[in-house]
């Protein structure tokens, strides 16, 4: 463990490789009203990686503004900004962010695909499958660790 400075504070983070080129755990944001949902889908990626949740897209993009994240999962259907606006969001404010959004119909899969966002899970969905498009994501989007202290 060794404590980063990565524009949010201090924080203790869990080293990936060795030498200078160590990359950080990539840090994933849960965005889901439903708070049965946002703790199953951290407790799925808590050991892999630095979770956090937002219950609706505006409390996303808040925490987005914070602090980076390599990663956004999303349920499309929320109150006041959904999935499908908080993936256009993020598309035009954060391009180094990959999208998953995740839905209980599959109507939203075209508009899934047109907002930007790279994946789109049909509830019910596999923990492994979605696992798969976390890690798929984070790789592309890690980047060697500038600065530790």
């Amino acid at each position: 463990m060794r404590t980063l400075l990565h524009g949010c504070g201090k924080v203790e983070e869990r080293m990936i490789g060795s030498g200078p080129g160590k990359l950080r755990r990539a840090r994933v944001l849960v965005v889901d009203d439903d708070a049965g949902i946002r703790s199953m889908l951290l407790g799925a990626l808590a050991d892999s990686y630095l979770t956090e949740e937002a219950k609706d897209g505006y409390e996303a993009l808040a925490k987005l503004v914070d602090c980076p994240f390599e990663v956004v999962i999303s349920d499309v259907e929320m109150p006041r900004l959904d999935g499908i606006g908080l993936a256009e969001a993020i598309v035009e404010l954060f391009p180094y962010t990959g999208v998953i959004l995740m839905s209980g119909t599959h109507l939203c899969r075209q508009e899934a695909r047109d907002s930007g966002a790279e994946f789109f899970l049909q509830k019910p969905f596999s923990i492994e499958v979605l696992r798969e498009m976390v890690s798929a994501l984070a790789e592309t989007a890690q980047r060697p660790i500038a600065a530790a202290t």
